[in-house]
């Protein structure tokens, strides 16, 4: 769920009788760049992505798989970008 307004991104699980429910993390929901557009997990299922307009970057996040939860990339997880991004793909070339 990508929140332009705040800023943020939320995570959620699916329950026992198939509805959305919040993930439980005082994190969530996770501060992103300015005006998130778009969000993209990548194909290996460990990074999310979002596209963030307003502030022309790209924040990304490591996916616990485990729990769900999500953390900063360990070089960081802001990148800027040339323009203003709209979109993002990803290559299932993971290395």
């Amino acid at each position: 769920n990508v929140q332009n307004v705040s800023s943020t991104i939320s995570a959620f699980t699916i329950d026992t009788q198939g509805r959305l429910a919040r993930l439980a993390d005082t994190s969530n929901p996770y501060p992103v760049g300015s005006g998130p557009v778009c969000m993209l997990q990548d194909p290996s299922n460990q990074y999310v992505y979002t596209s963030n307009r307003n502030d022309s970057t790209v924040s990304g996040f490591i996916i616990n798989q485990n729990t769900g939860q999500l953390s900063g990339l360990t070089r960081g997880s802001t990148f800027p970008t040339v323009g203003n991004p709209t979109c993002l793909v990803a290559s299932g070339n993971v290395r």
